[in-house]
């Protein structure tokens, strides 16, 4: 086994389950114990630390530069709400100052606003791993959108940062794919998922579908409202339940709610049967799905896919667009089903066939649990990442040498 390591990761808040989901934090409550339990010290570095933690792991906090007059009030402000360049620079002296402490031995962040850029100037002596959690070129990309200046300049700065990182991995090789030859060292490593105790399938609400995402384009919010609704307009009797953070659905020039994209797409009379729940705790996400006879994620685009990832480990069947992420958790007609990207008309057949079958369901939710017990595994992907890091280091180590 390799020497047990000091390892800092950059998460933008702590501890999980806090506030709305977000994958970079919840790939990291699963990988942060994994490596705890191959000996190695874990440091997670935050500039939102929401509330009680688990005291095994040491927290770090980013503090705003202490500068005089109004103009140092107001970096000290931007550095902790987000203002790029001051946000970056006081995450940069936060693992400065924690490398003084105790000393780094490597560093993962993830990728957004070049971060890692910023993390590797002040560390000019530990290797950095950047971790593709959703490259902002491709998120433009995928909804179709002219990029703004704003855009531009990210997408910039997070090329740059993955450029200069020792490491890079990804949740997918889809994600991974626009990057291959800009690092060095890359690899393809999923986001962990522990398997439940069992899956609890006694509580499954025939006619029941779940949507676990933000309320926007990007996520297929649009799609499955669509999808639903023509299920209903057929005499099904199907009922949508949808949960995340709503940030509009894009419409040609509108960006509509939630309640105004139902207006807009769905007759009075079937409104009903559309419940948005908001956002909601892991714990009522997992109630939610426990009564669903078919969990729906349409998205347009996903670096990996958590919430259909959670819904196989949960044994539920799951029905996904064929796009990058989703396609590498799922085989069509083999753990899941999957649709084309933005086809309302296809998935509302997909669910039409599961609702019908639900013995096809339950064997689709059987499949995906065993895959996902396999190749989620928490021990087994900190064991490839624990791997690749040993790479890094050591060509790191060799490039300071020459």
């Amino acid at each position: 086994m390799p020497r047990p390591l000091h390892i800092a990761y950059y998460s933008p808040f702590w501890p999980p389950g806090v506030g709305r989901p977000n994958g970079i934090v919840t790939a990291l409550q699963h990988t942060v114990p994994a490596m705890q339990a191959r000996g190695h010290e874990v440091t997670i570095v935050t500039r939102d630390l929401r509330g009680a933690y688990d005291r095994s792991v040491r927290v770090e906090t980013v503090k705003a530069a202490r500068r005089g007059g109004l103009a140092g009030l107001l970096r000290r402000a931007g550095s902790l709400l987000g203002a790029p360049a001051e946000r970056e620079d006081g995450i940069a002296r936060a693992f400065s100052a924690l490398h003084d402490a105790k000393p780094v031995d490597i560093v993962e962040s993830e990728e957004s606003f070049g971060i890692p850029a910023s993390i590797g100037r002040a560390l000019p002596g530990v290797p950095v791993v950047a971790r593709l959690h959703g490259p902002w070129r491709e998120a433009v990309e995928a909804l179709g959108t002219q990029p703004s200046e704003a855009d531009r300049s990210r997408v910039a700065d997070e090329l740059a940062a993955i450029r200069g990182a020792q490491g890079l991995t990804a949740p997918s090789m889809g994600t991974m794919r626009p990057y291959l030859g800009e690092t060095a060292l890359s690899q393809v490593i999923f986001n962990p998922l522990p398997a439940p105790a069992r899956a609890d399938t006694s509580s499954v609400e025939a006619g029941t579908i779940v949507f676990v995402g933000r309320i926007d384009q990007r996520k297929g919010a649009d799609v499955a409202i669509d999808a639903v609704a023509a299920l209903i307009a057929e005499g099904l009797d199907v009922r949508l339940h949808l949960c995340g953070f709503e940030t509009g659905i894009v419409t040609g020039a509108e960006t509509l709610g939630f309640e105004e994209y139902l207006s807009r797409a769905v007759p009075e009379k079937y409104r009903d049967r559309f419940v948005y729940h908001g956002v909601q705790s892991p714990e009522q996400i997992a109630e939610l799905r426990r009564r669903a006879a078919v969990i729906l994620n349409p998205s347009r685009y996903e670096t990996f896919g958590y919430t259909a990832a959670e819904a196989m480990v949960a044994g539920k069947a799951v029905v996904a667009t064929d796009v990058d992420g989703l396609n590498e958790l799922i085989e069509d007609g083999t753990n899941g089903l999957l649709v084309p990207p933005g086809d309302a008309k296809a998935t509302a057949a997909a669910l039409r066939d599961l609702l019908a079958k639900p013995d096809e369901a339950e064997r689709l939710g059987k499949a995906a649990a065993a895959w996902a017990a396999v190749r989620l595994a928490p021990d087994v992907l900190a064991a490839e990442t624990e791997a690749f890091y040993a790479k890094v280091m050591s060509e790191f180590e060799k490039t300071k040498a020459a």
